[in-house]
């Protein structure tokens, strides 16, 4: 897990960590977070210099939660990027 790690993703880690019902609910919340983990390094080297390292991390954790529900767990990581990229190029779009 990058060291960049807000409050926020921190909690919903937490509760997904904590919150293990069965162990395929323990499978599946691993596998996110280290969905997470990968996308936020995969796309920090490209908004390094451009946002805040909370704000990629939260854009990342919000966009796998978003698609986690429809979303088989071994395409999420690459929907996740994708979304998350269109996601933050908006975001500085609108802030230009």
């Amino acid at each position: 897990m990058p060291r960049v790690v807000t409050r926020r993703l921190a909690v919903l880690l937490g509760a997904f960590v904590f919150a293990v019902a069965t162990p395929a609910f323990a499978q599946q919340n691993s596998a996110l977070a280290a969905a997470i983990s990968s996308i936020i390094d995969e796309l920090r080297p490209h908004y390094v210099h451009v946002l805040p390292p909370e704000v990629l991390a939260e854009t990342v954790t919000q966009t796998v939660l978003d698609l986690s529900p429809s979303i088989c767990i071994e395409a999420l990581p690459e929907m996740a990027s994708r979304l998350t990229t269109v996601r933050l190029d908006r975001r500085n779009d609108r802030r230009d």
